[in-house]
């Protein structure tokens, strides 16, 4: 599931695509479809997948609240970036990352603290030397 309000603009201009393609091809066909069947069916079904989107993002809401259907994350920067990633994502669980290790590219010696645990930390020798090129 996506995050905000683009998940619900993907997911509505997904359905208008959907129907859109079943319109132009009843068309195509000359199927023997009533315009008052395609007014009514546009509203009722995007608005049905647009509750039940909200209804399953609630249930998931509350799952990660209860701390479950998160991912487990690695998080990969200089010591700064790396620890304000982790404090986001402590602070917002809606997002479904869990920090469980962490992988520093600089010299920072400091703890990084998620949860209050200090996470682990992933030797940086074993990444791709191209780690270096990426801008944090």
């Amino acid at each position: 599931m996506g995050l905000g309000l683009g998940e619900y603009r993907r997911t509505l201009q997904a359905s208008l695509s959907v129907f859109g393609a079943i319109a132009i091809g009843s068309y195509w066909l000359q199927a023997e479809v009533s315009r008052a069947a395609f007014v009514t069916t546009l509203p009722i079904g995007v608005a049905a997948v647009l509750v039940g989107r909200w209804i399953a993002r609630q249930q998931l809401v509350r799952q990660r609240a209860a701390g479950g259907a998160m991912s487990p994350t690695l998080i990969v920067g200089k010591g700064a970036a790396v620890r304000q990633v982790a404090s986001e994502l402590q602070r917002n669980t809606d997002a479904g990352y869990l920090p469980c290790a962490v992988c520093i590219l600089d010299d920072d010696s400091d703890e990084v603290m998620a949860n209050g645990n200090s996470l682990p930390r992933v030797p940086y020798h074993g990444l791709v030397s191209s780690c270096d090129q990426w801008s944090l």
